[in-house]
């Protein structure tokens, strides 16, 4: 029999976690409070360029791939998970600000900040297979194999037709504790049926349920590099599920390490 070293990690921390929080503690803290800051463990601690302005990051069988941002330096960029060997680099032209990145359907599909141009692009060789036009900012992008979602940096999540990249519906976030709006999503992921939002200027990952909006903050400031935590611009950005792990890969904005972390 064939045991998933990653599973059964999940299922002993979710054990030890329902074991440590007595029913006291619950009484004290409420459950709200609980939910609201869920435990995450870090299974590796490996480098990472600092060159990279980190806008997107994507798993794809045992590689990474991460978009680099800012006007002049925008690029993407292939490595190997475990080594970070540079398996292929394609510089942006000088006019783009690379945003969000997410691989659907074998094509990438590439933000840009302000242009209103999405880039389509070969996920082996990053040649730009042809280009579509949307309204707005771009900032973040992912995808549930079926739709594609973006954000703005604001509060709302669009639901996007894959195809003409026209927007179908709105998801307005609110932190599920305080009923307050959550502001400036960036980066976006999906994974366990949940979309998975950084924040700008924060070390907050969001995880949103995409049919109500709410969402729980996961803190991860203990991750940020001693040397970054006063920088407001240096903040964590970057999450990528890898379901070969079940854990997710977490970096920030030219970051020297990267981790690969498992939120139960």
């Amino acid at each position: 029999m064939t045991y998933n070293f990653y599973a059964l990690k999940r299922a002993t921390l979710q054990c030890l976690l329902a074991f440590t929080v007595s029913s006291s503690t619950a009484a004290s803290l409420g459950q709200d409070e609980i939910e609201q800051k869920p435990a995450y463990t870090v299974l590796k601690t490996l480098p990472h360029d600092t060159a990279i302005f980190t806008q997107g990051l994507i798993s794809n069988n045992k590689t990474l791939i991460e978009s680099s941002g800012l006007y002049g330096k925008s690029f993407i960029r292939i490595y190997t998970a475990e080594t970070g060997e540079t398996l292929k680099h394609h510089n942006l032209s000088p006019e783009i600000f690379a945003e969000g990145l997410t691989l659907f359907n074998h094509q990438l599909y590439l933000l840009t900040w302000r242009a209103g141009v999405l880039f389509v692009l070969d996920p082996t060789s990053l040649s730009v297979k042809k280009t579509l036009r949307y309204k707005g900012e771009g900032w973040g992008i992912t995808h549930d194999n079926a739709f594609l979602y973006t954000s703005d940096g604001s509060q709302q999540i669009t639901r996007r037709d894959p195809a003409s990249f026209k927007p179908l519906s709105k998801i307005a976030v609110t932190d599920t504790v305080s009923g307050k709006p959550v502001l400036q999503l960036n980066e976006l992921e999906y994974a366990h049926q949940r979309l998975w939002a950084n924040q700008w200027r924060s070390n907050t990952i969001w995880s949103i349920d995409p049919a109500t909006g709410k969402a729980q903050a996961i803190d991860l400031s203990e991750l940020v590099p001693a040397e970054l935590r006063v920088r407001t611009d240096k903040v964590l950005n970057g999450i990528a599920y890898d379901p070969q792990a079940d854990a997710f890969w977490v970096t920030g904005k030219n970051w020297p390490v990267r981790y690969l972390v498992d939120i139960p």
